[in-house]
């Protein structure tokens, strides 16, 4: 494989990784929060909440840990997360018909809440399309500068995140110096 394209392959898949790891880790971290949020979505009966938010949980891992493993395990890693986030898509989708646009996404709770919005269904569809083309394509049919794009576009996100998370908690800090 040339340099530069396993290069991007493998930031490719540390960026998917790492977004996969970091909602589930927000998930955990505020499972009661979530677990409330798996509820307010009404998608499924009262009794089914626990069991699909720790779902959720596990397989965001599962995929994440999949897809950092070379070989047809990070093909299954790929088709997992993807079918994980196309789910969460149409949670969303569903529940902006409705007309409940003030439900929080839940992406990511180590931040400020963010209401459910189209722009994040498409956020949500373009990952999952990624990540199946990911699975389905040998790696070098993939276009390097398309890779490089898309691993670079996946990777700015996690650290714009991670930034704005850690700019919200210094925000509250002086808030409460205040």
């Amino acid at each position: 494989m040339v340099p530069l394209i396993a290069f991007a392959d493998h930031l490719f898949c540390a960026a998917i990784a790492a977004m996969l790891a970091w909602g589930a880790a927000s998930h955990l971290r505020h499972w009661q929060r979530f677990r409330a949020l798996v509820a307010d979505y009404r998608l499924v009966p009262d009794f089914a909440v626990r069991p699909t938010a720790g779902a959720v949980v596990l397989g965001e891992w599962l995929a994440a840990a999949l897809i950092l493993v070379p070989g047809p395990s990070r093909v299954v890693g790929f088709v997992f997360g993807a079918t994980l986030l196309t789910a969460l898509a149409v949670a969303m989708a569903i529940n902006l018909l409705r007309g409940r646009r003030s439900l929080s996404c839940g992406c990511d709770l180590f931040a400020a809440d963010r209401p459910i919005a189209w722009p994040l269904v498409l956020r949500n569809l373009l990952l999952a399309t990624l990540m199946f083309a990911a699975a389905g394509l040998p790696r070098s049919a993939l276009d390097p500068g398309a890779v490089v794009l898309a691993g670079s576009i996946v990777l700015a996100a996690i650290v714009g995140r991670a930034a704005r998370h850690r700019l919200s908690i210094n925000d509250r800090a002086m808030e409460f110096v205040r």
